[in-house]
């Protein structure tokens, strides 16, 4: 496409404008690089208007691109050369390419951070650390800063410590600070960030509509109400199929209709108070059916469809509105000191971690963009302006073009504005369709508010917008497959573009003069149990690439995974490929598909990529690529790691041993088991190292030579940095070579080079013995570097991931595990952290009670719509990297089921947010296509509303054949004799028994409940979602323990209902629990003299916490003696502190006949409450009772 006569006019125009910025958006094939590299060839050609290269500035995403763009320049130049050799002008323009700023952000931040690292207060050999180096430092240093606030304990941290993680560790609030901080540094100016979040959730409490969590919540009963109206709609065409249900329930589903529509207009009008109101107001006519249609299907169906649009609406306002605004207002007050806390936390981390950085001189990736942006900008109040340095820089750059703009973040946006002359002269290159790093804090809602802003080109306004739809890449059948999809699962609300709207691909690929097979396959690897009744008896299963079997194959036990089963469907369907002589394009000629034409992208290669490869060669189908091993795990990298750790300390026998047993050294394990046989036994009591037992057999060759080569390395490792050492360590063994032996030799040679990288970046003078440290501690903090990409090349099929497959392209793509589920545990919890509204977390009332608010549930909306919309764009990815053809392949154990949910569940915008994976999505789209009717078949719903689909599609479900199993010896060893000595010496071995064998079946912390009654406390409660069936003896005693825990003591004696219904209305009770608690029983307590004495105390205590410690023998007699103790834990219900003693008093609920029974039954509790609470408080237990709910008295024990 270098010549000017291929290009379309909307790529010319991209070449050849002058006239101001630019926005491409360039859909998946579309030539953007092309298009790039011919507009910078042009100015740099232009003899009218000569550009310097020095002036240009070309941003890429990574530095083989800018190697590859640089590349591509320079032999664009060579061209124009060959055509005017004797052309001075080009000559000079193609030697100064070299000087030319084509780099990533991150390298052009570099060069100015180093021309000014004095003004920057750096000292001029500062390193830079990679992200494993930078992950460890934050690490360390979090963890630092919280072992000091909780020394200093200051109030509000330690408010903000419970609120996260009460009383268990400060691991998640270390996670929490880690994870803003990387928000926190994508803005430019952060601080100011923090202000303005606080700012903004302050202001909430006075106009919450008005507010980013307002809005977000009446776009999303919006969405909802929509998808509730399709569905309206549906129940209405699917009951004309029966006239007489039609006309009984016509009328029904238009009062339906007219309610949704309601709480949808109020959801419109961004009134959340008129939202809320209108989903309170909502009533439901019953549901009834004509007679004789008890048990007809068609009715079932309807009124189950019905029933989960009155859920959805009521769940939306149980979850998702479960304050009213007044009590919002209170949430904002009561959350802001927190929140405050939260983000000075950040500050304060962000302050320590600079510190740290600098005592250590290093930076990190993000520092680069920071202190890039204080190079060129200062901030004047809420706007940032160009500083002096930064213009004079801006003058001497004439054209700022930036690729993938996309995955940009707000302090990048910044900068490049900052650089260029008042934001007119940009080219910035992108398709928001593509952007699939949000994990690194990529906006695409930056690209989309500049292609919502600018005009469209007509080459006079500007800055103007240019769409590339045009795909060279691929063929008919993979455009029209990829629109298809995403024209029903791509929107505004999910996906973040309108799919529609001028975003499909148009098929430019050139494939339709030849005669190929680029039918798009859809397979569903049926996994259910083979022996099971069909679903619908008598049909037979299909097979995708051929016909159904006239009968049935008698059921065998599956022993395989579901993934491996999907595994193994994808090898068989390679090698058939392969076999049959498939068809491939090569240029302008075809030829027989080679497995290097075959690639398999997963979501995620960890756990499943390594499935993939091996199946593959099972079934005799070379694969490489990415392993689900990390880099550190790596066999070849774990050599080394062992060596180095044999220099740092011989006597390491995990070390020792398993660099021995490397190939680099060669021994065997009987050699190894013939050293430690032959040692002198070691002193009694003394341990003996094995390093120790190599000693004692030199003499032995092989031994000596050992010794020889690591007192070597020894003594080099003194003297020479880790790089040199390793490298050292390479010559002497001759690793590399060795290690190209072995499987995907290649990959663990690059691996090699790459710790060598790993050990340059870690320091020039950094020793052997802190650089393994360093990989320890990466280790240790679960950590891992990147490891080398394994090529597939012509003889391999290329096994990767999704992001990894970015910006490639094969002539068949297997797009597989698409049952996978998405990741949403970030939106599940009590607190979360999201891009565009900060921190959220649930607000902590007394006695330990929490609730969810509105800004946590828009939050949690918000965060969610973002995941979803990142899955469809990585899906989209996966399908674009298709040149031919496109395989679809999921698995499922019970794939009935699955097809009939998702043919229920539409892809309406609601629909797709609530996809659990890649499977729904697609399932849900190919409902709607005719094509794909032999997938739904014999489900009884496939419907006249079918649309025909515009590409050649294959849809079955079917079962993965068998892998070729291998053949078996022809004849089996026979087994040597037993050695009789060796016998009985393994007999006497193990006999042995561990003396202090007993304590493995005591637990090291029991409840007071379970040290009296063998079963677990009340803390273990029944989810509320399962209340509907009432609650059990069980449930009602723990209602009636929370009434007495959160109750006011004089509003309960006064008014026992009263009490019982504020506490209700204030969510300290289920209603099922307050219901369960009769107000006379407690009306009883308080007239009793317990009652008295509890109305009358001055200090009491409610649900004391305590902590004791017993002899383990009492827990397990077998284990007394050992002297072993064991922790109990237990809680007060009410202590009293009488002055010159305590009271404890225990409300039971148990139903017994006599109070006796109590006290004997709960004696050893007690006993223990007495030793546990009279340690705590340090004051004598005087008196411990009992009281009985069930027989209103109570009983001293």
């Amino acid at each position: 496409m270098a010549a000017k006569r291929r290009f379309t006019p909307a790529q010319q125009a991209a070449v050849d404008d002058r006239g101001g910025t630019l926005l491409i958006s360039a859909a998946a094939g579309s030539g953007k690089t092309s298009v790039l590299t011919a507009r910078v060839v042009a100015l740099l050609c232009d003899e009218q208007c000569p550009r310097d290269p020095q002036s240009m500035l070309i941003v890429t995403f990574t530095h083989a691109a800018a190697a590859e763009m640089k590349q591509r320049i320079y032999q664009g130049l060579a061209d124009k050369i060959a055509k005017d050799p004797q052309n001075a002008f080009l000559r000079r323009q193609q030697a100064l390419v070299g000087r030319a700023d084509i780099c990533t952000i991150h390298a052009f931040c570099l060069r100015l951070i180093r021309e000014q690292f004095s003004s920057l207060g750096l000292r001029r050999d500062f390193s830079l650390c990679d992200d494993a180096q930078a992950r460890l430092l934050k690490k360390e240093t979090v963890a630092r800063l919280l072992d000091e606030k909780y020394e200093r304990a200051e109030p509000g941290f330690l408010a903000l410590s419970e609120q996260i993680d009460a009383q268990r560790s400060d691991h998640k609030l270390g996670e929490v600070v880690l994870g803003l901080h990387d928000f926190f540094v994508s803005h430019p100016y952060p601080e100011h960030w923090c202000r303005q979040m606080l700012a903004a959730f302050a202001a909430s409490g006075e106009d919450f509509s008005a507010s980013p969590w307002g809005i977000q919540l009446c776009q999303s009963a919006a969405a909802l109400c929509e998808d509730l109206l399709q569905t309206v709609d549906r129940m209405r065409r699917q009951s004309a199929e029966d006239g007489v249900l039609y006309a009984a329930l016509d009328d029904l589903f238009s009062q339906d209709a007219a309610q949704v529509r309601t709480v949808w207009q109020a959801a419109r009008s961004g009134d959340v108070e008129a939202l809320r109101q209108s989903l309170l107001q909502l009533g439901f006519a019953r549901f009834t059916a004509p007679k004789g249609y008890a048990d007809d299907p068609l009715k079932k169906q309807l009124q189950q469809d019905r029933d989960k649009l009155k859920k959805a609406l009521k769940d939306f306002l149980q979850k998702r509105l479960p304050r009213s605004l007044e009590q919002h207002a209170q949430d904002v007050e009561a959350q802001l000191p927190v929140l405050r806390q939260m983000y000075d936390l950040v500050l304060e981390f962000d302050a320590q971690l600079t510190a740290e950085k600098r005592a250590q001189n290093l930076l990190e990736f993000s520092d680069l963009e920071q202190m890039a942006l204080r190079l060129c900008t200062v901030r004047d109040g809420d706007t940032i302006r160009q500083s002096d340095w930064g213009e004079k820089l801006a003058a001497d750059i004439d054209f700022i073009m930036v690729d993938e703009y996309q995955d940009t973040n707000d302090a990048q946006d910044a900068l490049f504005l900052a650089l260029s002359k008042n934001g007119g002269n940009l080219f910035m290159v992108g398709d928001v369709k593509q952007s699939i790093y949000r994990f690194r804090q990529a906006r695409p809602e930056i690209f989309m508010q500049k292609k919502r802003a600018f005009s469209p080109y007509d080459g006079v306004h500007y800055p103007a917008l240019i769409n590339l739809d045009r795909n060279f890449r691929s063929s008919r059948d993979v455009t029209e497959t990829v629109n298809f999809f995403f024209s029903r699962l791509m929107s505004l609300q999910v996906g973040e573009v309108d799919y529609r709207d001028g975003e499909a691909l148009v098929c430019a690929g050139g494939y339709d003069k030849f005669d190929l097979d680029t039918a798009t396959e859809v397979a569903l690897i049926d996994c259910s149990d083979p022996a099971a009744p069909k679903p619908v008896a008598g049909q037979a299963q299909q097979s995708l690439f051929g016909a159904p079997p006239k009968e049935d194959p008698p059921p065998c036990e599956e022993t395989r995974t579901p993934d491996e089963q999907e595994a193994d469907w994808v090898a068989a369907r390679i090698a058939q490929m392969v076999q049959d002589g498939f068809l491939v394009r090569d240029g302008d000629e075809v030829r027989p598909a080679r497995y290097g034409d075959f690639a398999v992208l997963l979501r995620s290669v960890k756990g499943k990529a390594g499935t993939y490869i091996r199946r593959m060669k099972l079934a005799g189908v070379p694969a490489a690529g990415e392993g689900s091993q990390g880099f550190l795990t790596q066999k070849e990298v774990v050599m080394v790691k062992n060596l180095l750790g044999v220099l740092k300390n011989p006597k390491n026998d995990l070390a020792l041993t398993g660099c021995m047993l490397s190939p680099i050294f060669g021994f065997t394990p009987g050699e190894l088991a013939a050293i430690r046989a032959g040692a002198p036994p070691a002193p009694e009591g003394a341990r003996q190292s094995f390093y120790s037992m190599v000693l004692c057999c030199r003499g032995q060759k092989k031994v000596d030579d050992f010794l020889s080569l690591t007192e070597h390395f020894r003594r080099l490792s003194d003297l020479l940095s880790a790089r040199e050492l390793i490298e050292r360590i390479y010559d002497a063994t001759d690793l590399p070579a060795i290690v190209g032996q072995l499987s995907q030799g290649r990959v663990r040679q690059e691996n090699l080079k790459l710790l060598l990288t790993y050990a340059q970046q870690f320091g020039q003078s950094g020793s052997a013995r802190d650089f393994l440290a360093y990989l320890e501690r990466i280790e240790e903090q679960k950590g891992d570097l990147k490891g080398a990409q394994g090529p597939g090349g012509e003889d391999a099929v290329s096994v990767l991931s999704i992001h990894r497959s970015k910006g490639l392209e094969f002539p068949v793509c297997f797009v597989c595990d698409l049952g996978h589920l998405y990741n949403l545990s970030d939106i599940q919890g009590r607190w979360l952290l999201s891009p565009a509204l900060g921190f959220s977390l649930y607000r902590r009332r007394e006695h330990f009670l929490q609730h969810s608010t509105l800004c946590h549930e828009a939050a949690r909306l918000q965060q969610k719509a973002s995941t979803i919309s990142e899955e469809m764009r990585i899906l989209y990815v996966a399908m674009t990297r298709a040149k031919q053809k496109l395989i679809l392949t999921m698995h499922s154990t019970d794939p009935q089921n699955w097809l009939l949910r998702r043919h229920r569940a539409g892809t309406s915008p609601y629909a797709v947010s609530e996809s659990r994976c890649f499977g729904d999505c697609v399932l849900s789209a190919l409902a709607d296509c005719s094509g794909a009717d032999s997938l739904f078949a014999g489900l009884g719903v496939v419907s006249q509303w079918q649309k025909r689909c515009g590409f050649g599609l294959v849809a079955n479900s079917c079962r993965a054949p068998q892998p070729p199993q291998p053949e078996s010896a022809s004849h089996q060893a026979q087994p040597a004799a037993p050695d009789a000595a060796l016998v009985a010496q393994l007999k006497q071995q193990l006999a042995y028994r561990y003396p202090l064998a007993a304590l493995g079946q005591v637990p090291a912390k029991v409840s007071v409940s379970q040290l009296a009654k063998g079963r677990s406390t009340r803390l273990n409660t029944r989810p509320v979602f399962t209340y509907q069936g009432g609650l059990t003896p069980v449930q009602r005693g723990n209602a009636l323990h929370k009434f007495m825990q959160y109750c006011s003591y004089h509003r309960a004696a006064a008014d026992p209902a009263a009490e019982i219904a504020r506490l209700r209305a204030e969510a300290y009770l289920h209603p099922q629990e307050a219901d369960s608690i009769e107000p006379a029983s407690v009306a009883a307590f308080f007239a009793s003299d317990i009652g008295a004495e509890i109305l009358a105390c001055q200090t009491l205590y409610r649900e004391l916490d305590f902590f004791t410690a017993v002899d383990s023998g009492e827990i397990d007699p077998a284990s007394a003696g050992l002297g072993a103790q064991v922790l109990i834990q237990g809680v007060a219900d009410c202590v009293l502190d009488r002055g010159d003693g305590l009271w404890i008093i225990d409300y039971k609920t148990d139903r017994v006949k006599a109070a006796d029974q109590l006290a004997e039954r709960y004696r050893t509790q007690l006993e223990v409450y007495t030793r546990g609470i009279g340690e705590l408080l340090g004051k004598p237990v005087t008196r411990r009772v009992l009281y009985s709910f069930y027989l209103g008295q109570s009983v001293d024990v």
